[in-house]
């Protein structure tokens, strides 16, 4: 399932809900630059996304969280139904290498700063789809 997420003002409540599904090794979609953009670059990156997993990494030891790079791109600037769209999912970014970079403030900002990185490589990268037989 999914829930709406106010990106000017999420709600607290919000925030306790995405913390306790990753507590619970639960999967966590999050679109870190907080809206849809119809350009074909990774715009900036909101923190939220890194401080959430830092977070769930931090109260529950050795839970880990990995972040997983996914850039979507569309056949369209509008996509509509009967669209096509080509997936790319990049490494995943284990969350327990950022905890010991300093301040909270400073493991989210490298966190999105790396995750800013693998989604640009993501966008330049057409990956051959590979099948497992």
């Amino acid at each position: 399932g999914g829930f709406p997420v106010d990106v000017r003002r999420p709600a607290i409540a919000t925030l306790r809900h995405g913390l306790h599904l990753l507590q619970n090794q639960q999967t966590l979609v999050i679109f870190p630059e907080g809206d849809i953009f119809r350009e074909k670059q990774v715009q900036r990156l909101k923190p939220g996304l890194a401080r959430l997993a830092l977070q769930a990494e931090q109260s529950t030891p050795n839970l880990g969280v990995k972040v997983l790079p996914i850039y979507l791109d569309y056949d369209s600037p509008r996509p509509s139904l009967g669209s096509s769209v080509e997936v790319r999912i990049g490494q995943p970014l284990a969350v327990e290498h950022y905890l010991s970079s300093g301040s909270a403030k400073r493991q989210a900002m490298q966190l999105t700063a790396d995750l800013k990185q693998a989604l640009d490589s993501l966008t330049m990268t057409k990956q051959p789809l590979e099948l497992a037989a």
